[in-house]
């Protein structure tokens, strides 16, 4: 946290001094929230995070079956690889639908 710290002072100089002094290092300070002027959006989320979403799934079955396979007890945990196939199947279609259509761009575009 130090070595971060001294790089944000030299990086960044007086403002990051002022923004630290205002900003606490553990519990929030709820009065200070300030509403963000961009509005949410679902078709941005689906189309930059499906790859990571995937990726998890897909990393976290073939750990669960590596380990049954060094553990030789060869139970398959049917609910991951279920869920692993899903996301593999929702990540082929958004990225269908990213690259042939524009259901998923912002505003019609």
């Amino acid at each position: 946290m130090f070595a971060e710290e001294q790089f944000l002072r030299r990086k960044f100089g007086i403002k990051y001094q002022e923004w630290s002094a205002k900003t606490p290092a553990f519990f929030p300070n709820f009065s200070l929230f300030k509403k963000s002027t961009l509005s949410f959006s679902w078709k941005k989320v689906l189309k930059k995070e499906k790859n990571v979403l995937a990726g998890i799934f897909l990393l976290f079955t073939i750990f669960d079956l590596a380990c049954g396979l060094m553990d030789k007890t060869h139970q398959i945990n049917y609910f991951l690889l279920s869920a692993c196939l899903l996301t593999g199947v929702m990540y082929a279609i958004l990225k269908y639908l990213k690259k042939k259509t524009t259901v998923l761009d912002e505003d019609g575009r």
